[in-house]
């Protein structure tokens, strides 16, 4: 029988992680541990190789008459590469990245960065409300749409809402790689084990299963060919 995602961190350090009472500081357990499960999978995520971030990728259609010509990057991770439709039922070709500081002069045709259905570009930068966005040019429309491939960071939750996880029944992540899914719940167990060595009188009990916990995650980390972060040693 598969164990959830609670249940595990719960067997691993004792922080009964499906538990909806409220904890030392205010929020419920379950809410508290979903919260380190969303912190780990975007950490791991992060320093993932990119071969194995393009399992966790999506894209994101741009085009006149159905969604929008940019793309709001709030909440979006890395942008893995964008495309754009060549001509009227075309094929699609690669975006180049540009400079935002030349962005402006690619519709002069007189210009040296000007681009074409068949050289089109992308660039990052705030858009007017000072939020960061993707442009792409020449701009996409109906017949000559864009597709932007990015990194999409899975999110947990108690109650499993919407698309989310629920940490007290999920077993599984979708759209991540298999061979990364026990690090995240051990990234989430040191930090509920962090909790317990300020919150408990005998904080000495969890320093030993706080420092195997953490070396199974550099092992982890490093058979996946990544080192660790900074923040988890």
């Amino acid at each position: 029988m598969a164990v959830s995602f609670g249940e595990q961190i719960h067997a691993l350090t004792g922080f009964d992680g499906d538990s909806a009472s409220a904890s030392e500081i205010g929020e419920n357990f379950d809410d508290v541990t979903a919260e380190w499960m969303n912190s780990a999978v975007r950490e791991i995520v992060n320093i993932l190789p990119r071969k194995l971030k393009q399992k966790c990728s999506k894209v994101t259609n741009l085009y006149i008459g159905n969604t929008n010509t940019t793309m709001d990057l709030d909440d979006v991770g890395e942008i893995l590469y964008v495309t754009r439709e060549n001509a009227d039922s075309g094929y699609y070709v690669g975006c180049r990245e540009v400079s935002p500081l030349v962005a402006g002069s690619a519709d002069d045709s007189n210009s040296m960065h000007a681009v074409s259905a068949t050289d089109p570009i992308y660039w990052t930068e705030s858009n007017s409300s000072g939020n960061p966005t993707l442009f792409v040019k020449p701009l996409p429309t109906a017949d000559q749409p864009a597709k932007v491939m990015h990194v999409s960071y899975p999110v947990f939750d108690a109650d499993g809402s919407g698309t989310n996880i629920n940490i007290k029944t999920a077993t599984s992540i979708a759209n991540f790689p298999d061979e990364a899914e026990y690090l995240v719940v051990l990234r989430a167990a040191i930090n509920a084990l962090e909790y317990q060595v300020v919150m408990e009188e005998d904080p000495e009990l969890y320093l030993p299963i706080l420092q195997n916990l953490k070396q199974d995650y550099t092992q982890g980390l490093q058979m996946l060919g990544v080192s660790q972060p900074q923040g988890a040693r």
